[in-house]
């Protein structure tokens, strides 16, 4: 957290996307089997694992934006969606 220059005030998010990649990565205790694959006995999708802090870019949808605006706007990854 630190070496990606991220404020303290988002340090929760931090922790909550730790929880959210540890039900994700293979446990130890579960033979190194994913527990969603242990549960559902369906391997989850990882492919969208992105790395905390670092450079994303946000869509802007055409009714927010005029024609010659941009059509993304530079932001930090923080979060994974709760949905």
């Amino acid at each position: 957290m630190l070496q990606m220059n991220v404020p303290k005030g988002f340090w929760s998010y931090g922790v909550l996307t730790t929880t959210y990649l540890l039900n994700r990565l293979p446990s130890r205790v579960l033979d190194f089997k994913f527990s969603l694959e242990v549960l559902q006995d369906k391997i989850p999708d990882v492919s969208h694992i992105k790395v905390f802090g670092c450079t994303c870019f946000m869509h802007l949808p055409a009714t927010h934006r005029d024609k010659l605006d941009l059509r993304a706007i530079k932001c930090i990854f923080l979060d994974y969606s709760t949905t």
